[in-house]
């Protein structure tokens, strides 16, 4: 969560919030890597290689 911003409901598991009030802004590991969905669905942790599956606003580890 960025400095600053308003949280007004849950946010999901892995997600990076900003603004007010706070968006979703990006996806992270839970070793703190930042993931990347290039096909909208499956990321891997460039940090610990750790995969993951997105579905909508939900994500998951994929181990």
């Amino acid at each position: 969560m960025a400095a600053g911003s308003l949280v007004r409901k849950d946010v999901p598991e892995y997600a990076i919030v900003a603004g007010n009030p706070a968006r979703i802004i990006g996806w992270m590991c839970r070793c703190g890597g930042r993931l990347s969905f290039a096909d909208g669905k499956t990321a891997v942790c460039p940090a610990c290689r750790l995969g993951y599956t997105k579905d909508g606003d939900t994500v998951g580890s994929a181990a």
